[in-house]
């Protein structure tokens, strides 16, 4: 019997609310020859990672599978490998696809679309993730790193993939087009950034409590604006006109409603989040109708947009790095949790 390595990693230990522990665990061993383990850098704090926390995983739908290490969005360095590997070596620093074992058959898959594929598995959630000193994940999910990006602004690579499907991808923006994204969190943010880089204009809506956030945005030069009374006459003056474009990343039903005042007629809106515990939002049809405004979901993110992400942060890294408020060792988690959870700042990351 071989030797096994001990490491550090948070770990959702039951189904029960807020049941997560630091512990030591055996290190992971490659799984196949085609598979790598990677020595984490850094692991940024998702909002779902928050809410899977404090949430009760004993539904048959729950999306968190206990027990399970959390965390999906990190970089880190190819510390070893199987011998059907190529394409990277030992000691290159990579990000990785957090989809996992999709079939690889399905109209889905054969379409980029590995997310919607019901075989597949999710880093993080359904196997074990990067709130640990290692993980383990196919080797065909790893993208080596540029060699001038930082590993901590390469960890803001999935929520930017995330945020290329939700402008890009899904709402075709156009160079010239005008957009309005409501909510300057991470998402919110990866999109305004996203949209300028096609050559459009961003503007972003928040509240008043998010003012911190929006002067971060403004330092890159995004315009923002309060959601109030007055946005639809701020945007109708700033733009000379309604917007293209349209994204809801807050996931708050009387923000989606909010959308339909800033949009123009044959404009289109981007769910890019959702509030799951409510029991569904209402639609004015009439409006939808009326003005030809498409209404589209966008969930997850795409392979091909992981590589425009790391291009996007590589060309932009300065502007990006302003996005990372905060870094902790992988022992001070609920320090770490805590901060992302009071919003005082952008994206919080973990130091495994």
């Amino acid at each position: 019997m071989s030797w096994q390595n001990n490491m550090k990693g948070l770990k959702r230990i039951s189904e029960k609310p807020n049941d997560m522990v630091l512990m030591d665990l055996p290190e992971p061993r490659l799984p196949g020859d085609d598979w790598l383990k990677v020595k984490v850098s850094y692991a940024g704090i998702c909002g779902s990672d928050i809410k899977m926390f404090h949430m009760d995983c004993s539904a048959p739908d729950s999306k968190l599978r206990p027990p399970v290490i959390p965390g999906h969005e990190f970089s880190g360095i190819v510390w070893e490998k199987g011998s059907a590997v190529h394409h990277v070596e030992v000691g290159d620093r990579v990000v990785c696809h957090t989809m996992v074992k999709p079939c690889g058959r399905c109209e889905y898959c054969l379409t980029g679309n590995w997310g919607l594929c019901r075989e597949r598995k999710g880093i993080g959630s359904d196997i074990n993730g990067a709130f640990a000193e290692f993980l383990v994940c196919p080797a065909k999910n790893a993208i080596k790193i540029p060699e001038e990006l930082p590993l901590d602004t390469a960890a803001l690579t999935e929520p930017l993939a995330c945020s290329v499907r939700i402008v890009e991808e899904i709402g075709k923006i156009r160079r010239g087009e005008k957009a309005v994204i409501f909510g300057p969190g991470p998402i919110g943010a990866c999109c305004a950034m996203t949209v300028r880089a096609n050559g459009a204009v961003p503007v972003i809506v928040g509240t008043k409590h998010s003012r911190h956030r929006m002067e971060v945005l403004q330092d890159n030069g995004i315009q923002c604006f309060i959601n109030d009374e007055k946005l639809p006459k701020n945007i109708l003056d700033y733009f000379g006109g309604y917007a293209d474009m349209a994204v809801d990343a807050v996931g708050k039903e009387a923000v989606f409603q909010s959308t339909f005042h800033v949009v123009k007629k044959l404009g289109r809106i981007v769910v890019g989040a959702i509030d799951e515990s409510s029991t569904g939002y209402s639609v004015n049809m009439t409006k939808v109708f009326g003005s030809q405004i498409k209404v589209l979901p966008s969930c997850s993110s795409t392979p091909k947009g992981w590589h425009e992400a790391l291009n996007l942060l590589s060309e932009h890294q300065d502007e990006f790095k302003k996005f990372i408020s905060g870094s902790y060792p992988l022992e001070q988690w609920d320090r770490a949790f805590q901060k992302a959870e009071s919003r005082d700042g952008f994206k919080i990351m973990l130091r495994p």
